[in-house]
């Protein structure tokens, strides 16, 4: 760590022949500091602490040295019996990996207005998991459990055109005092003390280092992909399972804001109703020391996933530039990427991709996963409901592929593809 800033430019400085020159440099600084030190010592500092606080008093600026974590975290200790209430997309997850949840699901909720009442949670996700029957949340159970886990609630306000829908959920929850996990930011409507939610601000960051960032010392694994919907998240946790099972002791990022619900050590929501309000070079800061933190712990790998794509599509909006993304990636810094690819991927659009990640941070992509779900061949393209992806076309795919990219390529809906590519991480970091 950095602890002074001295200065370094141009000044008059004793010499040998003539007596006095002009020169700068950071040696000097080093000097002047060193025998500030000696005076300092001289007049009664013993420790590093009192020279620090000695320098602090002559300083010309101060650094805050703070550095801000959410203490309600420990809420995240506390859920042992939980509810999820809207049934949307980012529930998926929370069903089909419950295994690696901490805590029971006891019910699943919903309102009228998501025509969700009555079906059931295999039916909806087209998958055969644990299946639990979605109940309405005029009719929630307040005796069943502990905590409440808030889905995004924006879409769901905008159906029922009632601005104080969320409002009136905090409050019911404050009057049963329930412990609330939220994927929004909720803190600009209440205080509550038992809300959660995964926000990172500029509160969170490390101590000024001037720039310094912390070099890795443990293998990192970074999950990108070509487009948003694709699974990459899956990807993660189906990689944290095998790890997990295989006896690993796994440090993980993630950027869905469910993430530290699977145990993952830091979730970092860049994706939908973003929560990390940093600029981009704090990002980078906040995710080095982030990485750092985990090489402490002295993790055997560390699992990161990113949102979205790593490259535009177009430069014709300001919204196809993903720089949060981007970011992410200079931050964590992988040594290795598997690039999660969808059936009807542009093979330029891919092959830039590949390079991209390639050279930003100088990884190696070892693997490309494709996503199971394929475009409808009729006018609506790429904006279409998707259809399952067939086992032929996959395999032509996969030939292809592997041809061309001289990598292996796996479904990410296979059991049998997902040890295989666990298998292959292992392989290279044992190499």
């Amino acid at each position: 760590m950095v602890n002074i800033g001295a200065k370094s430019g141009l000044q008059r400085l004793a010499w040998h022949n003539p007596p006095y020159i002009f020169l700068d440099g950071n040696s000097f600084a080093c000097a002047h500091v060193t025998v500030q030190t000696a005076h300092f010592m001289n007049e009664g500092a013993k420790t590093l602490c009192d020279i620090l606080n000695k320098f602090k008093e002559k300083s010309i600026i101060t650094y805050s040295n703070s550095h801000v974590t959410n203490i309600k975290k420990s809420l995240l200790n506390n859920i042992h019996k939980a509810v999820l209430f809207p049934f949307n997309k980012e529930m998926h997850s929370l069903i089909r990996f419950k295994d690696l949840l901490s805590f029971d699901i006891v019910d699943v909720y919903d309102s009228k207005y998501s025509f969700n009442i009555g079906s059931t949670t295999d039916h909806i996700m087209k998958s055969k998991v644990e299946s639990y029957k979605i109940k309405s949340i005029k009719s929630i159970d307040w005796d069943t459990f502990d905590t409440i886990i808030l889905g995004h609630l924006d879409k769901l306000s905008s159906l029922i055109d009632q601005k104080t829908y969320v409002q009136e959920i905090l409050d019911a929850v404050v009057e049963h005092n329930k412990q609330i996990f939220a994927f929004d930011n909720l803190y600009p409507k209440t205080d509550y003390d038992k809300l959660y939610c995964p926000v990172i601000t500029k509160n969170n960051l490390p101590p000024y280092r001037i720039g310094k960032l912390f070099r890795i010392s443990k293998p990192v694994v970074g999950i990108y992909g070509t487009s948003s919907v694709q699974g990459k998240f899956t990807l993660q946790l189906e990689m944290r399972k095998r790890f997990l099972d295989n006896g690993y002791v796994v440090g993980q990022i993630g950027t869905e804001p469910q993430s530290q619900l699977f145990g993952m050590d830091y979730s970092f929501p860049i994706g939908y109703n973003c929560s990390v309000y940093l600029e981009n070079h704090e990002m980078i800061q906040y995710l080095n020391n982030s990485i750092n933190e985990l090489c402490k712990k002295n993790c055997d790998i560390i699992l990161t996933g990113s949102q979205s794509s790593v490259l535009p599509y177009d430069f014709g909006n300001l919204r196809m530039f993903p720089l949060k993304q981007f970011s992410f990636l200079m931050g964590t810094q992988p040594d290795t990427v598997i690039l999660c690819i969808n059936p009807f991927d542009d093979d330029d659009y891919l092959h830039r991709t590949i390079n991209v990640l390639e050279a930003a941070v100088n990884c190696k992509v070892i693997a490309l996963c494709m996503f199971p779900m394929d475009q409808k061949n009729d006018w609506t393209g790429l904006y279409g409901q998707k259809v399952k992806l067939s086992i032929d076309k996959f395999q032509l795919l996969k030939m292809r592929f592997a041809e061309k990219y001289k990598m292996p390529i796996y479904l990410l809906n296979s059991e049998s593809d997902m040890d295989m590519l666990f298998e292959q991480v292992i392989s290279y970091f044992s190499e």
